[in-house]
């Protein structure tokens, strides 16, 4: 298991403490802001869509470590990107 510096463990830290409150924020704006339907679908639609894709990365990630052997060299992301798949 590879050391981890106190940076990394700072990063970790400040990283999940934002991910927290945010999830704490949005609780407090739903339950005491008064919101327009048109900006109350908005906010579920961004967050919908957030969710949707943190699975989708999830999922990449899941399935490179599955089908790529542990040998071979992972080919740069620029090129994926550009060409929309491989």
């Amino acid at each position: 298991m590879p050391e981890v510096g106190l940076l990394s463990l700072l990063a970790a830290c400040l990283l999940g403490l934002a991910t927290t409150s945010s999830s704490l924020i949005g609780a407090a704006l739903g339950l005491y802001a008064r919101l327009s339907e048109r900006r109350l679908a908005c906010v579920l639609g961004f967050a919908a869509g957030a969710l949707i894709s943190a699975l989708a990365i999830e999922l990449a990630f899941e399935s490179v470590e599955t089908f790529m052997p542990e040998d071979s060299q992972p080919m740069p992301p620029g090129p994926l990107w550009a060409a929309g798949s491989r």
